[in-house]
């Protein structure tokens, strides 16, 4: 959520674009076999993922937050 603030997208707004997915479809060639859902004009992405993969996130989401608000352009990668 923090990291969505920060980039201007607002709770309505994330919630809005993902009220309807344009397209859902398994990663071609991906180890994880996750599924992609696309909002409606394609701006976001949301991937599913493995427990593994969600404890991962969330052990790092606070300091990945701090880091992306203290370096707004950086390149890596905006995961929200």
């Amino acid at each position: 959520r923090r990291v969505r603030l920060k980039y201007g997208i607002s709770d309505e707004v994330y919630i809005s674009a993902f009220s309807t997915t344009i397209k859902e479809r398994l990663t071609e060639g991906g180890a994880s076999g996750a599924f992609f859902f696309y909002s409606k004009g394609e701006k976001l992405i949301a991937k599913s993922c493995t427990e593994s993969e969600f404890n991962v996130l969330t052990s790092v989401a606070q300091s990945y937050a701090d880091y992306i608000e203290q370096n707004p352009r950086t390149y890596i990668s905006k995961v929200s």
